[in-house]
Formats: structure tokens, C-alpha cells, sequence
């Protein structure tokens, strides 16, 4: 059971804390991470994980990748393609290679190496956003978008392998080829079929005004997330790649001309409502539980944080920069996407735990990622906003004109 005192005290702290956070433009994840970990065991011991906590922590990840993918746009993307999915792609590279080799050398096995490796690959599309809402990032907005969003089109393949490696215990070539199979299967297969079959059908219920009431389109989204959720889980897959792809999904309803905008505002008003409840109810807890479970080990290496925080940080600098220089970037500015990509957030958090629940990983790993995760999550707005500082100071703004 989970006790009410409990839940509202959780929310309460989480909610203070965040607050005072945001007039520091640091996300509100960090707040709710450290509620856990202040009121868990780790500091005042005043309330202890629960199998049911844990199920309502489990139900918010998914509200929260369903919510990831409602908020994603392929439109985004697309208008600038080409470097976003150069950025992206060497910035996943980069930081993979890094905290594998890393981690490799620091004495862990293959298995514990490649996870690790996934996990500092991706970027935060959260912190990502909320630097671009706080800063005038001129021209580098739509790019930091773009490319944030095809790194997290790359992590929904990370999280099949990271699942299927958590499933089996192992990775051969064998078992790499079957889930990398099943993951383009699975991901062409309901993109295509909403593309020709489910957005059509829902834009025109939308639009006949079949859904007389918002919670009628609410019942739609909570059914379809938890229907794809569960195919992924019977494909070896984790739910949350099913929870991410319907709301990408009904997102793409908004791509559909319509001239009287009925559609578009009826779900716009929808995703804003959901949007609402999820981040001031659902997705709080599942930050809070990870803060409570947070119990550092004794003797965890510092020299390990400090390995894993260089590779954190370098390998995007050094990815996602080159990236952003081969894409017609000026050194200075490639050097700034490369900063503003550094920051991670939700999704690590979320694989994070399920590696350490799947015995994947150890306490002592999954306690040095969340300390690196939250120092991404500080550091990553600060030093951007420093580096546009000091571009702005020398007018380095003039001197660029990014590739289409």
C-alpha cells in the first residue's frame, strides 16, 4: 500500500523544490530526483520504496514517454534534415564509443560496457527545450531541436538492444540481428500503418466531432499507448518503445491539412490538458522513485564518476560539434551545439532503472549515472548560456549559414 501522507508529501517537497529551481533555469527533474532521495532511505528515511509505489512510478514512465512522442514533430525534423541527422547521429556515435571504451578500461565486462555506452548516448529533448524557451539561441534553435529529435528516433533502437540485452543476459551477433529486426519491423510497421490507416481514421473522427468531450479522446490515446505497449512487450521489446509510438502517432494527426483548424486545435487542447496532468501528477512520481532508490554503495569510485562525466560531456562536444562543423557551422558555434547537446534527462533516468532492476547493472553504476545525469542536467543550460555570452560578445552570430 502507499500511504496518502506519503503521496502528498512527496508531491509537496517535489513541487516547492521545483519551483525554486526553475527561477535557476534547472529542470525540474533534479528537484524531483532529489525529493527521493532527501525523503528516502538514503537521507531522512521518512518514506521507503514500495511494490506499489514502484507500479505507479512504472505507470508514469509510460504517461511520460506517451507524452515525449505526443510533444515530438516530424516537421521539426525535417527542416533541417541534413545536419540534424548528422548531428545526431555522430553525437550517438561519439558518446558511445567513449563510455564503452571507458568503461571497458575502467575493468567492467562487454555486457555491462555496451549498456553504458547506450546510456550516454542519448540527449534530453527536455533540457534542450528548455534552453532554446530561455535563450535567444538565433539560429541554432531549430537545429538543437531537430537534432535532439533524431537522437531520440536513434534511442528508440538503443532501447530495443538495452531491452533484449536485459531479456537474455548476453549479445551475440545472432541475438543483435533477430532485435535489431524486430525493432525496424515493429517501428515501419505502425508508422506505416498510421500513416495509410489510424491517423486518417482519427482525423476523421476528429473531425465529424465524434469525440463529444475531451475525455473521449483521452480514452483513445490512453488505449492506444497501453495497446502498443503491450505488442512490444509480446515482441521482447520494452513498453515504453509502444508508449513513445502511439503518441507519435496521434501527434501526427496535426500534419494533416485541415482549412477550418478543428482538428488541430481540438487535439492541440487535448495534448495541453493531458500535458498538465501528466507533469503535475504522473511523471513527478517516477523521478521521485528513482531518487528513492538512490543508495550510494560504500566505496564507490569517484575517479569512475569523473570517467563517466568526461565521456558524458566529450563525447557530444566532440560528435555532435563535428557534426554541426560539417554541417556549415563555424567552429564557434559547432563547439556550442556540441555543449547544448550534453544535457540528458527523462530517458536515462528511465533505462537507467531498468537496467539496475534487471541485474544488468549494480548499485554502484546506476548511482554514479544518476549523479551524472543530474550534473548534465545543472551544468549543460549553464555553460551554453556562458558560451552564447561570449559568442554574442564577438559577434560570431554573423558569420554563420547552416547547410539545408
Amino acid at each position: 500500500m502507499i500511504e496518502l501522507i506519503d503521496i502528498v508529501l512527496l508531491l509537496f517537497v517535489a513541487k516547492v523544490l521545483g519551483e525554486l529551481f526553475s527561477r535557476m533555469s534547472i529542470s525540474s527533474i533534479v528537484a524531483e530526483v532529489l525529493t527521493g532521495i532527501c525523503l528516502g532511505p538514503f537521507i531522512l528515511n521518512i518514506v521507503a520504496p514500495t511494490e506499489a509505489f514502484n507500479v505507479l512510478a512504472e505507470l508514469g514512465l509510460l504517461m511520460m514517454m506517451l507524452y515525449v512522442g505526443l510533444t515530438s514533430k516530424y516537421t521539426d525534423l525535417s527542416r533541417s534534415k541534413f545536419s540534424s541527422s548528422v548531428i545526431g547521429s555522430l553525437g550517438v556515435i561519439a558518446s558511445f564509443g567513449l563510455g564503452f571504451a571507458f568503461c571497458y578500461a575502467f575493468g567492467f565486462g562487454l555486457l555491462e560496457s555496451v549498456f553504458l555506452g547506450i546510456l550516454l548516448s542519448n540527449t534530453s529533448i527536455e533540457v534542450v527545450s528548455g534552453m532554446i524557451i530561455n535563450e535567444d539561441t538565433q539560429d541554432m534553435g531549430p537545429v538543437l531541436v531537430a537534432s535532439a529529435l533524431a537522437d531520440d528516433f536513434i534511442a528508440i533502437y538503443l532501447i530495443g538492444v538495452l531491452s533484449a540485452i536485459a531479456n537474455t543476459g548476453a549479445l551475440d551477433m545472432a541475438t543483435f540481428g533477430l532485435i535489431t529486426i524486430k525493432i525496424v519491423v515493429f517501428l515501419f510497421a505502425v508508422l506505416y500503418i498510421s500513416d495509410k490507416i489510424l491517423v486518417k481514421d482519427i482525423f476523421k473522427l476528429v473531425s465529424m466531432r465524434f469525440f463529444r468531450s475531451d475525455y473521449q479522446m483521452l480514452s483513445v490515446m490512453f488505449i492506444l499507448t497501453f495497446s502498443l505497449a503491450l505488442l512490444a512487450n509480446a515482441l521482447g521489446l520494452h513498453e515504453i518503445i509502444g508508449a513513445y509510438l502511439a503518441g507519435l502517432v496521434i501527434g501526427r494527426v496535426r500534419e494533416f491539412k485541415d482549412p477550418m483548424l478543428n482538428v488541430q486545435v481540438t487535439l492541440n487542447e487535448n495534448i495541453e490538458h493531458l500535458g498538465v496532468t501528466l507533469k503535475s501528477i504522473f511523471m513527478p512520481f517516477f523521478f521521485i522513485s528513482i531518487g528513492l532508490s538512490f543508495n550510494p554503495v560504500s566505496g564507490i569510485s569517484v575517479l569512475f564518476i569523473v570517467i563517466i562525466s568526461v565521456a558524458a560531456f566529450g563525447g557530444k562536444m566532440l560528435g555532435c560539434g563535428l557534426g554541426a562543423y560539417l554541417s556549415g557551422f563555424n567552429k564557434g558555434k559547432a563547439i556550442l551545439i556540441g555543449v547544448g547537446m550534453c544535457g540528458r534527462g527523462s530517458l536515462e533516468l528511465a533505462l537507467v532503472n531498468y537496467g539496475y532492476n534487471s541485474g544488468v547493472i549494480g548499485e554502484d553504476v546506476f548511482t554514479t549515472i544518476i549523479i551524472v545525469s543530474l550534473m548534465t542536467i545543472i551544468l549543460t543550460p549553464l555553460l551554453f548560456k556562458w558560451g552564447l555570452s561570449r559568442l554574442a560578445r564577438y559577434g560570431a552570430f554573423q558569420t554563420l549559414e547552416p547547410s539545408a
